[in-house]
């Protein structure tokens, strides 16, 4: 069967059909072997080892479209930061890494920022270059 990881604690990987079931599994050694670490988002193929229990043993993780590293998720459409305004001040330096990471990791694109930042001001240029970067 395949299905998609929503929740991944403890070793065990929580997926959802598209039945609408959710198995609870657990990878397989082969994993650990390759070095690859299934992410919530992840599509991955398993086996149900029992259908009343909804227990399984997760076989494949099936390709990703893209992976972000904080937090660590695959297959991500669209993110959204929230920032305060004030009360605490935004930390616009974290602002910029997330809007990197987010660039960067799903190859698309940044949507607006809010008006908070006024317009004209050093900092409003500094988040627009960071908003261009280019990723490999």
């Amino acid at each position: 069967m395949e299905g998609k990881i929503i929740k991944a604690i403890a070793g065990f990987y929580y997926i959802h059909t598209e039945q609408g079931r959710v198995y609870a599994c657990r990878a397989r050694g082969i994993f650990r072997k390759d070095g690859l670490k299934p992410l919530v988002g992840d599509n991955a193929a398993f086996s149900v080892l029992d259908e009343e229990k909804g227990e399984g043993s997760l076989d494949a993780v099936l390709p990703r479209k893209n992976v972000l590293i904080r937090p660590a998720v695959a297959n991500v459409d669209q993110a959204l930061l929230v920032f305060a305004l004030r009360d605490p001040e935004p930390n616009l330096n974290l602002l910029d890494r997330f809007l990197v990471y987010i660039r960067c990791g799903t190859k698309g694109t940044v949507g607006t920022i809010g008006t908070f930042l006024t317009a004209g001001t050093k900092r409003t240029a500094e988040t627009k270059r960071t908003m261009g970067t280019k990723c490999q």
